[in-house]
């Protein structure tokens, strides 16, 4: 911290389970906030039955008894969230009574909004961290037969409900903002930050050597990667149009996804995944790893040479995304392709192929690696951009957003 800056006590709604065996941004941004002297205090949002894994000291996490019950006996999160609200707003005064907290920083839905409400009453600054676009995440329950439309009309004025409450705004990038001001008017442009994901310093200095891609598409065949769960947002018809056009170019291609799930996501999409690459003629090069540890996952990528972020384009769930897998591939050396999404373009403009139709973008990748020149250009372009965003570095950006947040909130009590 810089000289005159206090440490802060903040409060953290994450956007999913805090015990989830996942990276997660907030994670990072957390350990390092902490190791800066703060104090940060997780609401933890229960919907699985993860245990409690070791923190960074200066992390402390809030569970709720109980919490865990109603996910298990449900088997889906909506009726969980549904049901917990009121616990939420709860727990929330509960640890604010006993804490002194600053500020809180939060990133959810319905657990944010009871912790906009319970801040408004109390007078706690609130800081958004808009890194989904939340209202989305119910087209995953499609299957649960809750009147969808309604659904996500609830969750849309949710979403606009702590955007329009909220102190300071973060977001992933300019597409982000743009959508956020449409919401809460352009009188607020100043209270919107954009702050990017990231990746550890170690990576994003020591990333994968250039050289070493050529010789382990020789020893390896052209291997493909794919980071992350099989979500409802996955394009499993660009996946295949993709790997077959690259098949008649190299016919060593493969595709390996290396799924935040022990199952590799949602049963729907990989059973969608397996049918498709069967009936394309594919038959074998299709390996689904499950679950791999973040540690691990270092340890594979740089045997990739292409990675994928085959999102589909018509969700805006989609188009407002910044995949962590975006910085780890330019980091690990390999080349991204990706469907058009507004915010990886904006992002990754250079660094990255964009391309709809996946035969075309196997095409477009495939001419690449054969162009030594070009190859080592984009490739230096893309290593470039990964370094400049290490999580250390975002984790400033983030502790100026909570003072600020902070100093206006004690400028506002001092004028009443």
């Amino acid at each position: 911290m810089s000289v005159g800056e206090r440490a802060m006590r903040i409060l953290l709604i994450p956007s999913g389970d805090w015990f989830s065996p996942l990276p997660t941004r907030h994670k990072f941004l957390a350990r390092i906030l902490s190791e800066r002297g703060h104090d940060i205090h997780v609401l933890r949002i229960a919907t699985s039955g993860n245990g409690r894994r070791p923190e960074a000291e200066g992390v402390h996490v809030h569970e709720l008894k109980g919490m865990q019950l109603s996910s298990r006996v449900t088997g889906n999160e909506i009726l969980h969230y549904a049901t917990s609200g009121m616990a939420y707003a709860s727990a929330i005064r509960e640890i604010v009574s006993t804490v002194p907290i600053d500020v809180i920083l939060s990133s959810n839905l319905l657990p944010s909004a009871a912790a906009t409400i319970v801040a408004r009453m109390l007078g706690i600054p609130v800081v958004y961290d808009v890194i989904d676009f939340f209202p989305d995440f119910v087209l995953r329950y499609k299957e649960d037969g809750l009147g969808l439309r309604l659904l996500r009309s609830i969750a849309s004025r949710v979403f606009e409900f702590n955007l329009r409450h909220a102190d300071r705004i973060i977001v992933l990038g300019q597409a982000s903002r743009e959508y956020v001001l449409r919401t809460i008017g352009p009188s607020r442009r100043g209270a919107i930050t954009i702050l990017p994901n990231g990746i550890p310093r170690e990576i994003a200095e020591n990333g994968h050597s250039l050289g070493s891609l050529p010789g382990s598409r020789e020893a390896t065949g052209l291997r493909v990667g794919l980071i992350g769960s099989l979500e409802f947002w996955i394009d499993t018809r660009f996946i295949i149009d993709f790997v077959r056009t690259l098949r008649t170019l190299d016919p060593t291609a493969t595709l390996t996804v290396l799924g935040g799930r022990p199952d590799s996501g949602s049963p729907d999409v990989v059973g969608e995944l397996r049918g498709r690459w069967e009936s394309s003629g594919l038959r074998d090069g299709l390996f689904l790893r499950g679950f791999v540890p973040y540690n691990e996952l270092w340890e594979e990528l740089p045997r990739f040479q292409i990675g994928l972020v085959p999102f589909k384009t018509e969700l805006q769930i989609s188009q407002y995304a910044l995949p962590l897998k975006v910085l780890e591939y330019l980091a690990a050396g390999s080349v991204v392709v990706s469907t058009p999404l507004r915010e990886v373009m904006d992002f990754a403009k250079g660094a990255a192929i964009f391309e709809g139709d996946g035969s075309a973008a196997a095409q477009r990748a495939f001419g690449l690696l054969q162009d030594p020149a070009k190859l080592s250009d984009h490739l230096v372009a893309g290593s470039s951009l990964a370094r400049r965003h290490g999580w250390h570095e975002l984790a400033l950006v983030l502790e100026k957003e909570l003072h600020e947040a902070v100093e206006g909130q004690t400028g506002e009590r001092l004028r009443r």
